[in-house]
């Protein structure tokens, strides 16, 4: 073997310390931060598996699609449970100028479905504009919630014409009827002419001003001690009863009436003449 020959054999030898070839030696790349770990100033490998659980629990979990079902689902829920009785309370009410706008809590991502339908109260009985429900599930996992949510009816209420004066009495030329939100009426209001035909204006009001219970005043359809019949109407039933009027009572107003059969002492609209109403509203077994 010559020099040269020689010389090149050392440079390929598989044993030497210093060969290196391009086109057959590997080339090392950089552990990725994620594989390694600085130890008293070494670099060591952590295991594949232990990487793997950390990169991912770094990242942001995902809800689970049972979740994101389940909060459509009470949502859902809840608005049918508003609509629903808005229609059992006003008149004249449909789906179609009923809106609700809810958002649900970011806790409700943290609860487990209810094995039943959950209660569900609305504060102070309130539906109709800003409205806090309280959520309880009874079966399993059992959990509370409360949610806040807006609700607005749209109806034709009654107004003026054109301005008339103080102490004026109402005739049905005088009225017309404008498109409102009555979630903002909070003084009242009237749906038909006949409410308030033969009423005297309190004060000056001017023309396309809502008729309220504070700016007319309006005879009473029903007075104390009269004998009344109460009508229990909602989810395609009605039943009447018999009961006697604990106040003087008009049109579209809460008056205390005395149900004769059992002698409880309910709350009821005013009608008609003689006839007050309670709207029924179905709760869970």
């Amino acid at each position: 073997m010559t020099t040269i020959s020689r010389r090149l054999h050392r440079e390929v030898s598989p044993g030497s310390a210093h060969s290196s070839n391009p086109l057959t030696t590997p080339v090392r790349r950089p552990e990725p931060a994620c594989l390694t770990r600085r130890v008293g100033g070494q670099v060591l490998r952590v295991g594949a598996l232990l990487a793997l659980s950390a990169l991912c629990a770094a990242l942001p979990m995902a809800a689970e699609p049972a979740e994101q079902d389940y909060a459509s689902e009470l949502k859902a829920l809840l608005t049918e449970r508003i609509v629903t009785t808005i229609l059992a309370q006003y008149s004249g009410a449909t789906r179609e100028n009923i809106s609700v706008d809810m958002t649900l809590p970011s806790t409700m991502q943290a609860l487990a479905p209810c094995a039943i339908e959950p209660d569900v109260d609305a504060s102070r009985d309130q539906w109709l504009g800003s409205v806090r429900l309280s959520v309880r599930c009874h079966g399993s996992p059992g959990w509370a919630l409360n949610v806040r949510a807006t609700s607005s009816l749209t109806l034709p209420v009654a107004a003026l014409d054109s301005s008339l004066p103080r102490n004026h009495v109402l005739t049905e030329n005088d009225i017309t009827f404008r498109e409102t939100d009555i979630a903002g009426l909070r003084q009242g209001f009237y749906l038909d002419a006949d409410s308030v035909v033969g009423a005297a204006l309190v004060r000056n009001l001017s023309s396309n001003q809502i008729l309220t219970h504070r700016n007319v005043e309006v005879p009473p359809m029903i007075h104390r001690g009269d004998q009344v019949t109460i009508l229990v109407r909602g989810s395609g039933m009605m039943i009447s009863m018999e009961g006697t009027a604990m106040a003087d009572g008009v049109h579209g107003r809460q008056i205390s009436v005395r149900n004769n059969s059992s002698d409880r002492v309910i709350r009821a609209w005013v009608v008609d003449r003689g006839v007050v109403e309670v709207p029924f509203v179905a709760r869970n077994p």
